[in-house]
């Protein structure tokens, strides 16, 4: 079973942690193992558990090809918040029963959490934002997401 981990890279100031919001997706780009049609928007909600057809099991995903049909599962291994520094760190791993691979992913929403215990939300990949109440910026600028 083919496991693909989700990094994320990025230039922060005053930035602690960048999580995904409980109960919001991971937006994922897969690709047909099988024939190479692309699936774009695929939203993977880790939380989520679904019956696994001609199965006693559960999955976060059942995912079907739309052009060969191939069926394949999709289930979270392991998730972490990304630490405000610049290197490349593993955000979240990926296990998939099948042929489909991904090509590239991104937040839904998520969360910053600035180096004094702000919070901050954003859809958006770069964020500008000021915490009026310690007086300072807190920036996520340069996001580089991989899967690996």
């Amino acid at each position: 079973m083919p496991k693909f981990n989700l990094t994320l890279s990025a230039a922060c100031e005053n930035v602690q942690f960048i999580k995904r919001i409980k109960e919001t997706p991971y937006i994922l780009d897969f690709v047909c193992g099988k024939c190479s049609e692309p699936q774009n928007d695929v939203e993977l909600l880790p939380e989520n558990k679904e019956p696994v057809p001609n199965s006693r099991g559960t999955t976060c995903l059942n995912i079907k090809c739309k052009v060969c049909n191939s069926t394949n599962t999709v289930d979270v291994v392991s998730e972490t918040a990304f630490k405000g520094e610049e290197q490349a760190q593993k955000i979240c791993a990926i296990e998939i029963r099948g042929s489909h691979k991904i090509v590239a992913w991104k937040y839904a929403m998520f969360e910053i959490e600035s180096t004094n215990g702000s919070i901050f939300q954003s859809e958006e990949d770069e964020v500008v934002e000021y915490d009026e109440k310690h007086e300072e910026n807190v920036n996520v600028l340069e996001v580089v997401r991989s899967v690996e």
